[in-house]
């Protein structure tokens, strides 16, 4: 390495120009070393330094014997600390939405009981799901199953009650019913008078006109309708005495039932099996009960008298083995009894009656 005369600066030996200053380089300058650097002498101790002692050859490892033995610490038993769990304060479960709870109580009644609670528990069911949702309480499901359960029970009953509206409407006016127990019976034997067996009973009575053969004087008992009469003292005089109003007409198990909740005074279930026993022809199916409120009653052409009053009468509707119905009709009141042929049965067999 070759030194600048001029500036000192360092140049590679095959240099001719320093490369700092431009100078010449020369022989002596390019052969030129860097001076060396003596030796630093090194630093004396302090005064009073001892200096650490070399380790022994052996590393210091001193043979056990027993004039060195091996020192023995006791050990002290180590005692496992008990381990204290943190106590958690339970929450309190939150309640089931009292709404929620009554809907579904009253709508498994109403399911048991053919209704008689299912609008209260529809509409507790409805609240209480608003309210529970509304405080994020449990019971959502119990106001579902109430909704469902009541809503299809009480839109049954609407459909029902709609139909049979026209029964339950008399029985309403005439003071039949007058308490739910009532109601269900009425609505139970309303919905089966729109059933079509009954319908085709009914019309075995109402279909037809009856003359009585007991008598010389032959009553006539005209239907109009199906829920209209008008019943003459005699089939060959229709124009003086006789009288007019609705009617209706309850047949079969239907009918007993009917006598048994409200004409038991007058007969008793007992005693229409009594006659049913008697009689072959006589059967539970085709027993009748004609409940006729008069309206207008006719003496001699004339209408003598308006007001409504109720004749009740009961009896049965057959089919005789010539393929004719027969109607027996029994008066409750006084006992009147009357033996009906068929319009057309009896005009054809005037001479001699069946």
């Amino acid at each position: 390495m070759a030194y600048c005369s001029k500036c000192g600066s360092k140049n590679e030996d095959i240099a001719k120009f320093c490369i700092n200053c431009g100078g010449p380089l020369g022989v002596q300058a390019a052969s030129q070393q860097a001076p060396v650097q003596q030796p630093q002498p090194m630093p004396q101790a302090p005064e009073g330094f001892t200096p650490i002692p070399a380790p022994p050859a052996n590393g210091g490892f001193r043979p056990i014997t027993p004039e060195n033995p091996l020192p023995m610490t006791p050990i002290q038993p180590v005692y496992a600390q008990p381990i204290t769990q943190p106590v958690q304060k339970q929450v309190p479960k939150p309640k089931t939405n009292g709404f929620c709870k009554a809907g579904f109580i009253f709508s498994i009644i109403g399911l048991c009981s053919v209704g008689s609670t299912s609008l209260l528990g529809l509409i507790l069911s409805v609240i209480g799901l608003f309210s529970a949702k509304k405080h994020d309480q449990p019971g959502k499901g119990k106001a579902i199953f109430g909704i469902i359960c009541s809503g299809v029970i009480v839109l049954g009953l609407g459909v029902t009650i709609a139909m049979c509206w026209s029964d339950l409407r008399e029985d309403f006016e005439s003071g039949s019913i007058s308490d739910p127990i009532e109601f269900f019976y009425a609505l139970d034997g309303s919905n089966e008078r729109h059933t079509k067996e009954y319908q085709e009973k009914t019309k075995n009575v109402t279909g037809q006109n009856w003359v009585n053969s007991l008598s010389d004087n032959n009553a006539y008992l005209v239907f109009a309708n199906g829920n209209t009469f008008k019943f003459y003292e005699d089939v060959d005089n229709t124009s003086d005495n006789y009288i007019t109003g609705k009617c209706r007409i309850f047949i079969g198990t239907d009918a007993m039932d009917q006598v048994e909740r409200k004409y038991r005074n007058y007969i008793t279930k007992s005693d229409i099996n009594k006659l049913i026993s008697r009689n072959s022809d006589y059967k539970r199916e085709n027993f009748v009960l004609l409940v006729m409120t008069n309206d207008c009653n006719y003496k001699n052409g004339k209408k003598i008298n308006d007001g409504n009053w109720t004749t009740m009468y009961y009896g049965f509707c057959y089919k005789t083995i010539s393929g004719t119905y027969r109607f027996v009709m029994i008066n409750m009141e006084t006992g009147t009894k009357y033996d009906f042929a068929t319009e057309k049965y009896f005009k054809g067999n005037r001479s001699n009656p069946a």
